[in-house]
């Protein structure tokens, strides 16, 4: 899970501009915020039982 994580601060730093159009970005956008959520939910279950 930390390699996703990495992978994900790598995409969204500005060290390396990644090309995509603007409708992809919105796309990946969403799609990584729906993974980090249910992470987190997913998470927090595992934790409590």
């Amino acid at each position: 899970m930390a390699i996703v994580h990495v992978c994900l601060a790598l995409l969204f730093q500005p060290f390396v501009k990644v090309a995509l159009g603007r409708t992809v970005w919105n796309i990946v956008d969403v799609v990584v915020a729906i993974f980090l959520l249910a992470s987190v939910f997913l998470n927090r279950k595992r934790n409590s039982a």
